[in-house]
């Protein structure tokens, strides 16, 4: 009886683990759904650093979207305001965008105090200028935001 249920168990989950591994002729991986292909209007793939130098030169400022994985209002934003037309031109305007998941970089939460998802942060020439907690967002919402945020750093100077 032991040694049939053993048999029953190890068969359960080793077939499975030879259909999956020895499968060549499976289907090639799908298109990459329409929101990473809506999000790359927006968000570039760039380091910090990278994306820092990148709005320094093209005379933009940095906009960070700070996410978790388990961030419900993170992902609803994937759904809807990252979609969104008008707000990807607003952003090819004026700013360069990255999305930075603390889960994977826990030393940018530690380094700007990241204790709410999703965090908006605005940079220009490396210091941080802006910051919103206030969780989702509509595209307008954000938009009006990120306007009024420039506006104020303009008159900084």
């Amino acid at each position: 009886m032991l040694g049939t249920r053993l048999l029953k168990t190890v068969l359960a989950l080793a077939v499975p683990l030879l259909i999956i591994g020895c499968n060549e002729n499976a289907e090639p991986d799908p298109p990459p759904p329409a929101t990473q292909v809506a999000h790359s209007k927006i968000f570039v793939k760039k380091s910090f650093d990278e994306a820092m130098a990148a709005a320094d030169a093209e005379g933009k400022v940095l906009f960070v979207d700070v996410v978790t994985s388990w961030c419900v209002p993170c992902k609803e934003m994937d759904k809807s305001t990252w979609l969104d037309e008008n707000l990807a031109e607003w952003f090819a305007e004026h700013a360069v965008a990255i999305k930075i998941d603390t889960g994977d970089d826990v030393q940018f939460r530690v380094d700007h105090g990241i204790k709410k998802w999703p965090t908006f942060l605005i940079f220009k020439d490396g210091e941080e200028l802006a910051r919103d907690t206030d969780g989702y967002k509509t595209a307008d919402e954000l938009i009006t935001w990120l306007e009024d945020e420039l506006k104020d750093i303009e008159k900084k100077g």
